[in-house]
């Protein structure tokens, strides 16, 4: 082979390079065809059926002129429009209630879902975006407040100050458990410390800085420099407060878990226990307002079971179900009738020694 004759065949290689002869030839793109057109109507009626009437309502809303079911679809919407006008006032109402009470991040949530899932005025849904804001903005500093006193909680149990280690491990506990924070095993045990280590001398003046827990974060402010915003009797030191205010989150945390798995009964009344307990819990009472309607239906359940029951004069399969009723709501009139008809009926019963209703 010559000199040249290299040169030569790598010329005529990148000849064929360029001319594709050693390139492969790429792939045709896949042929993907087009998603299906959404057909609001259906999905209107689907909602419907699933007592989903946001979005029932919005999905009709959204039904163009040309669809068959155009003129249905308007008339759905229009019947639903006042359940979702109520709906949504209701729905409101609890988020501004939130926000009064201190729960921020749960104020957001119902802000977020309001914005998303209703057709609003542009007047009402500039002012719920403004609500929306500065309920982050609270909660902003809420978060700030919480590392700040877990960062204080800590340093002070580092140089062995039980008392401003407990004060300030209790304030944060209180701020993760309204805001939903992450609260870790091991701050809940450096709390149970601080407790435990706290010196006889603070106790008296841990029961005088005591204070009802207040959730209005919007006016809770430090009256000295060692107070705590919105604190919950836990610079309280006895061992039976400290024991109540436990068992009242032991409780909630119980009838969230019941409300998770659909234990709606069992949920409502760990609920009534914790209120018993704490009247003033706004968490308690934020979570009865959110059961409001559960609980008036299936109150309304057990009523019905009862009354076929007693209907049929057989009382004594009726009563338990008057019992949970009163479980649900101790002011029952129907309810409290029956079973002191029922009591009665077996205090003559054993009194005569035989059956009553004979």
């Amino acid at each position: 082979m010559t000199s040249r004759q290299p040169a030569a065949v790598i010329f005529g290689l990148l000849l064929l390079f360029e001319a594709g002869g050693c390139a492969p030839k790429p792939a045709p793109p896949p042929v993907v065809a087009p998603p299906p057109p959404r057909d609001f109507w259906v999905e209107a009626q689907h909602a419907h059926q699933q007592a989903n009437y946001a979005e029932a309502y919005a999905f009709a809303r959204n039904v163009p002129a040309d669809h068959p079911n155009a003129a249905a679809a308007a008339q759905l919407a229009e019947q639903l429009s006042p359940k979702v006008e109520k709906l949504q006032a209701r729905l409101l109402q609890k988020a501004d209630d939130a926000v009064l009470l201190g729960f921020a991040n749960r104020a957001i949530l119902i802000y977020s879902e309001i914005l998303k899932g209703y057709a609003l005025q542009p007047e009402r849904k500039q002012d719920l975006e403004k609500k929306l804001q500065a309920a982050k903005e609270q909660l902003q500093k809420l978060k700030a407040e919480f590392e700040n006193k877990l960062r204080t909680a800590k340093e002070s149990l580092i140089r062995g100050d039980a008392f401003d280690a407990y004060r300030a491990f209790s304030r944060a506990s209180d701020i993760a458990d309204d805001q939903g924070f992450q609260w870790t095993f091991v701050e809940e045990q450096q709390l149970e410390l601080a407790k435990s280590e706290l010196p006889e001398g603070k106790k008296s003046a841990a029961v005088r800085h005591a204070s009802r827990k207040k959730r209005r974060a919007t006016s809770a402010q430090p009256q000295e420099a060692e107070a705590i915003i919105g604190s919950v009797d836990t610079f309280a030191t006895q061992e039976q407060e400290i024991s109540r205010l436990k068992s009242v989150r032991d409780l909630v945390e119980r009838a969230r878990d019941y409300r998770k798995k659909g234990m709606l009964y069992e949920s409502l009344v760990a609920l009534e226990e914790a209120k018993r307990k704490d009247s003033d819990s706004a968490a308690v009472k934020l979570l009865i307002d959110e059961l409001d309607d559960e609980r008036a239906r299936l109150i309304d359940e057990y009523l019905e079971i009862a009354d076929r029951f007693f209907a049929k004069q057989d009382l004594e399969a009726a009563v338990p179900y008057f019992k949970r009723v009163r479980k649900l709501d101790p002011d029952n009139i129907r309810a409290n009738e029956a079973i002191q008809m029922y009591q009665n009926l077996e205090r003559i019963k054993q009194e005569r020694g035989g059956d009553a209703r004979k």
